[in-house]
């Protein structure tokens, strides 16, 4: 009996398997039986999908990847503008430090007899109105002001420049009518000078 059942069963196996490879399908009196391609290709349809299984959307660790990089780069900007916003700070006092500064250097150019010291004093207060415009440009957050600046700084160094040849050549006139009135030439003009 048992035998029997067994080779009923396998008949019955043989005959899907048969009937699988060809892709038909096989109706009997009590229900529809697929082929099994068919059975095979239900099954891989009633899976759920391969993103599902992992959770929707990019993997976590590429999401937390992407979600530090973001952080870094936020926390480099935010540096980025406390450093822009001290350093404007910085150049703002240092314009009030040059501001003063410039006062007393007119002070003293005024109050001063000598024409040596009067143009040292004047090249200090033109390299000082340089730092000043400097810093300045870094303080400013208009462009069209930088521009200007920028300008005013280009013709501050050319001054400075021109003050510092002109002091130069009067030293070195100052120098040669020293050694003229050292030499034997000097002192013959003293006596002629006298004698006259």
């Amino acid at each position: 009996m048992a035998s029997a059942l067994w080779l009923v069963l396998l008949r019955h196996v043989l005959w899907v398997h048969q009937a699988a490879t060809h892709g038909t399908e096989i109706a009997e009196s009590r229900g529809l039986y697929f082929s099994l391609a068919s059975c095979l290709t239900c099954q891989a349809n009633m899976m759920p999908p391969l993103a599902k299984l992992r959770g929707s959307g990019p993997s976590k660790g590429f999401s937390n990847k992407r979600r530090l990089k973001l952080s870094a780069d936020k926390r480099k900007q935010k540096a980025r503008v406390i450093a822009n916003n001290n350093e404007q700070k910085k150049a703002q006092l240092e314009v009030e430090r040059v501001r003063v500064e410039l006062g007393k250097l007119q002070a003293k150019i005024i109050a001063s007899n000598n024409e040596q010291e009067k143009a040292q004093l004047e090249i200090e207060r033109v390299r000082v109105e340089l730092e000043y415009i400097q810093a300045r440009i870094i303080a400013s957050n208009n462009e069209q002001e930088k521009t200007e600046l920028r300008a005013q700084e280009a013709a501050k160094k050319a001054e400075l420049q021109e003050l510092k040849l002109n002091l130069q050549k009067h030293s070195m006139r100052h120098e040669e009518i020293s050694q003229y009135f050292s030499s034997d030439g000097g002192k013959q003009s003293r006596s002629l000078l006298g004698f006259m």
